[in-house]
């Protein structure tokens, strides 16, 4: 499978080092829009987008109208209209995901396999010991809020 990353900072950095790792994953195109590249420039049907997230909404929008299947790192957009409209522009053969890597955590795995052994669940409460990187342009529920509604929803 080839795929074209969208975006070559701090996440797209990471992502691609995970692709490369992934067996029947051939060429990655790396699309950096900070070098002049535009959404246009891009040769494969699945893309992975690791923009900012301010970005999201009209970057999706943009790469289903060209009929490209995507991962969206999360968040998906910045307000609910916005990921409904994404919602309704997936054409039945496209496929979008997005970004929620703690799911696929062994702690998390692990916790969700030991629940039903605790009977009913009244209360669940998280803290974060790392907040990660600093956006200033998002707010914490944006930033962060997904993984834990996530986590808990899973």
């Amino acid at each position: 499978m080839q795929i074209s990353l969208v975006g070559a900072g701090y996440w797209g950095s990471k992502l691609v080092k995970q692709l490369e790792t992934i067996d029947g994953v051939g060429d990655v195109e790396i699309i950096d829009i900070k070098d002049g590249k535009t959404l246009k420039d891009i040769k494969y049907d699945n893309v992975v987008l690791a923009t900012p997230a301010w970005d999201h909404y009209e970057q999706t929008i943009a790469l289903l109208q060209q009929g490209k299947n995507l991962y969206v790192e999360k968040p998906l957009a910045l307000t609910t209209e916005e990921c409904l409209d994404i919602k309704s522009k997936i054409k039945n053969e496209q496929t979008l995901m997005v970004g929620h890597i703690f799911l696929y955590n062994d702690r998390v795995k692990k916790i969700k396999e030991l629940l039903p052994k605790l009977g009913q669940i009244q209360h669940i409460e998280m803290n974060r010991l790392n907040w990660g990187r600093f956006q200033t342009k998002i707010s914490t529920l944006h930033s962060l809020a997904p993984h834990d509604v996530s986590i808990i929803h899973y």
